[in-house]
């Protein structure tokens, strides 16, 4: 939020909308509504967190505000150091209310208003003061008491008093003295004993002639000292120039000398037409009157954005047809909500790094514009438990209470200080203050358990989690609702989840411990653990997620699970060709008969996309599917614009494939340029250059640190008024250092600076420059970016194609780690 947007009212004591004729009215007035004098004018997302509106902090963490309830503090300090809503109430935090709302003598203070409260002992209630001495016995002042009850006001003994009372008394007291004096004549004799010597006309030299008494300057003219004022400025004076060299508030006026700035309208002359006393742009209009600067007074001879920003800067763009109109969010770029409004209040991210005007919550799409809407602060939550839009939505938020969910697994999506009343999420409380409906799961004192008060009643309660047994269930599922950790045994209640095996009670015999399930042998009378056999299902992906916490996993066969195994286990078709192995993918052998590890050479209908999507570790060479290689390996220029196992591949002018080790390497393969987009990008010249900020700003849409080939040295890089620029994370302020240098970079309080976390990290070089191209346009190109190996500042070139076919140490890594993916993307599947 724009710092220009609030102000403090020190009246009202409330924090509101700046209501100055030079700043636009506000579209989120009501989100300043929420805020104190401290944080006023700092209100930011939560990722900067403030100690009030819609975040809160706990633990060290900001995170949105989602209930005072849900924190046991005793405290009253340490509610306000969460979120200023909150108070404690003497054993959890409440959130600051009407006085009738508090429930306990501690939160019974002050209302959300500052109105004060009183306990009343006889009712055990908190209401609001209905009498003078009810007021606390703290107030000496009358204002304290005037602004809880009119006609209070302060008693020398402490507290208040109603004055009415007083002034009845006081009535014939006055009356008497009165009287008495009226019967007394004084003549008194008023004269100036000592008038001041020390204002300007005072002074009688030049020397003197400086400052009067208040400090205000003074000016000789015609042997006489006066006040320095702009009216008496010279006459010869007829520019704002030299007006502001004699004050720095006059401008010039007609007929020459000067007079005092104001609005635009006061200046009576083009000369003096140009800024208002708060420097806001003026403009002499042909019918010889000055009036504020807008972008529709710009003539049609402006025909460049660059001419409308010189007319009036940062506020306007060119218009169809020559002349300026006013500069819309879409006009400006921008890759997150705090970019695009520090632009212009009322924009956020949009399509494409644009900006966007921001919309209500409800109708904001895109995630990095749900921050704060038209109708207040937003807050972007992933319903896994809806099919409506399970990549997230965004939510109009002020606390859990903001979202109509039903379930408490729902509102654990919000935070994990929320849960449900069985309508909407709600805040957690004490377990035995928690509702029934839904909500009884955990509490700000620890699990809670859902019960009934015994055997075969109804009445619901719910309580802190002990044990078990204090649930009086019989049946499993009903154990499961009143706390994941039990299940029935059928006869007294509720019991703790153990192993199968020790199960005596068929309806104990569900799950175990471990969350994987039991089967009940009715011959036997006995529970085990489940095995995959137990169970008919046709795919490897439901069989594959029967069991959780164990080494033998499932697969199926078509029909049936069955443990997974080699493919030389298999000893059928339909299992070999249906099931999935330790190695991946089997194939039946006719030849043999037998079953195998399924080949890249197996891949039946080869294609670029079809190799790899069957066979993890296949690609395509043009005609067949193959295993993915080193680059070197490769013989075809279609597998080479894949990928090798040990990085980026190109094709070289030889017409053999090899490594990637520089962004040059590929400047005569466009395709292995745009492959290894994350450190190239093809230019205008048609060659592959390394990425600077500004130019992997353009192509991906984010400001971040670029990596060096090597891993060994970083570009840094921060967004800017929209755009993406190198910066020396040295110079970096505390908000930033983190974030800009991606935690690289630690904010040292000693020395107020940021600085480096490992010595071993080669920061940003802002005298080294990068390899230069003999390209005139290729070095512009590159000046935006700076290379931070100081161990290799001198050009790589592409003379020699043996010299980018060099094995690295980040090649190497990069085998070990692509093999183990490939592996575990085997098994997994």
């Amino acid at each position: 939020m724009s710092q220009l947007l609030c102000s403090w009212n020190s009246f009202k004591q409330q924090c509101r909308y700046e209501t100055s004729i030079y700043q636009p009215q506000s579209i989120v007035r009501e989100y300043c509504d929420q805020f104190s004098k401290e944080t006023c004018n700092k209100l930011r997302p939560c990722e900067s967190c403030v100690s009030n509106g819609p975040c809160q902090l706990y633990q060290g963490y900001c995170t949105h505000f989602t209930g005072c309830t849900a924190f046991a503090e005793k405290d009253n300090s340490k509610c306000q150091q969460i979120s200023e809503r909150c108070i404690t109430d003497g054993v959890h935090c409440v959130e600051i209310g009407i006085c009738d709302s508090y429930k306990t003598e501690t939160a019974c203070k002050q209302d959300m208003n500052r109105k004060w409260c009183f306990w009343d002992k006889n009712t055990t209630k908190c209401r609001y003061p209905e009498k003078c001495e009810e007021l606390p016995k703290t107030f000496t002042q009358d204002s304290q008491c005037k602004s809880q009850i009119s006609d209070c006001e302060s008693s020398q003994q402490g507290g208040c008093q109603d004055q009415t009372i007083i002034q009845q008394v006081s009535t014939t007291a006055t009356a008497t003295t009165t009287s008495t004096t009226a019967t007394t004549t004084t003549t008194t004799t008023s004269y100036n004993t000592n008038p001041s010597l020390n204002q300007c006309k005072d002074f009688t030299s030049d020397s003197e002639c400086i400052k009067n008494l208040e400090g205000s300057p003074c000016y000789w003219n015609e042997n006489l000292c006066k006040d320095k004022i702009c009216s008496i400025a010279p006459k010869t004076f007829t520019t704002n120039k030299e007006c502001s060299t004699f004050l720095s508030f006059c401008i010039t006026m007609s007929g020459g000398g000067c007079m005092n700035n104001g609005t635009c309208q006061v200046a009576n002359t083009s000369q003096a037409c140009v800024k208002d006393i708060f420097g806001v742009g003026c403009f002499w209009t042909a019918n010889g009157g000055c009036i504020y600067k807008n972008c529709d007074l710009a003539p049609t001879t402006l025909t460049s954005n660059q001419d409308c920003d010189s007319f009036l800067k940062d506020v306007c763009v060119v218009k169809e047809g020559g002349g300026c109109r006013n500069k819309e969010c879409e006009d400006l770029f921008g890759s997150s909500h705090g970019s695009c409004w520090t632009q212009k209040n009322g924009c956020t991210v949009g399509l494409n790094s644009k900006c966007a005007k921001i919309k209500n919550c409800e109708d904001t799409a895109l995630k990095g514009a749900c921050i704060e809407g038209l109708n207040g602060p937003c807050l972007w939550v992933n319903n896994q438990f809806s099919n409506e839009q399970p990549s997230g939505k965004c939510y109009s938020y002020n606390s859990c209470q903001s979202i109509q969910w039903n379930t408490d697994q729902q509102c654990k999506q919000i935070s994990p200080f929320c849960t449900t009343d069985g309508t909407k999420c709600v805040p957690i409380t004490q377990c035995s203050e928690t509702n029934t409906n839904g909500g009884c799961v955990n509490g700000n004192d620890g699990q809670c358990i859902q019960t009934v008060i015994a055997i075969k009643e109804t009445q619901k309660v719910c309580k802190k989690f002990d044990t078990c047994s204090l649930a009086y269930y019989l049946k499993h599922e009903e154990c499961q609702n009143a706390n994941k950790k039990c299940t029935s045994n059928g006869l007294t209640g509720c019991i703790p989840l153990l192993d199968c095996s020790a199960y005596k009670a068929k309806e104990s015999c569900k799950i175990n411990s471990n969350q994987n399930s039991c089967f009940w042998n009715e011959v036997t009378q006995t529970c085990r653990d489940s095995i995959c056999s137990d169970y008919n299902y046709n795919t490897h992906q439901q069989c594959n997620s029967i069991f959780i916490n164990v080494m033998d996993k499932c697969t199926s066969d078509g029909e049936q699970c069955l443990v997974i195994s080699s493919c030389t286990t298999y000893k059928s078709k339909s299992v070999c060709n249906n099931a999935q192995a330790t190695e991946g993918s089997c194939k039946w052998s006719e030849v043999e008969p037998s079953c195998k590890v399924k080949q890249c050479s197996d891949i039946s209908a080869p294609g670029l996309d079809n190799c790899s999507l069957e066979l993890g570790n296949c690609t395509f060479d043009g005609t067949k599917c193959i295993q993915w290689q080193l680059c070197s390996n490769y013989q075809t220029k279609v597998s080479c614009n894949t990928m090798g196992l040990d990085g980026n591949c190109y094709w070289s002018k030889s017409g053999s494939c090899q490594l990637m080790t520089s962004c040059k390497s590929a400047s005569d393969d466009e395709q292995a340029c745009r492959q290894a987009n994350q450190k190239c990008y093809w230019n205008s010249n048609g060659t592959c250059e390394d990425h600077n900020c500004d130019s992997y700003y353009k192509q991906h849409g984010t400001c971040t640190i670029l990596q060096s080939w090597d891993g060994q040295s970083q570009t840094f890089c921060q967004e800017k008024q929209g755009t993406c620029k190198l910066v020396d994370p040295i110079t970096l302020n505390q908000l930033d250092c983190y974030k800009v240098s991606n935690y690289l970079y630690t904010w040292n309080p000693t020395t107020s600076k940021c600085a480096i976390c490992n010595a071993k990290i080669k920061p940003t070089n802002n005298t080294n420059k990068t390899n230069t191209s003999t390209n005139s346009n290729n070095t512009s190109n590159n000046t935006n970016s700076t290379t931070v190996n100081n161990t290799n500042t001198t050009n790589s070139t592409d003379s020699s194609d043996n010299v980018t076919n060099q094995e690295s140490t980040s090649s190497s890594s990069f085998i070990k780690y692509f093999v183990l993916f490939i592996l575990t993307v085997l098994i997994s599947s």
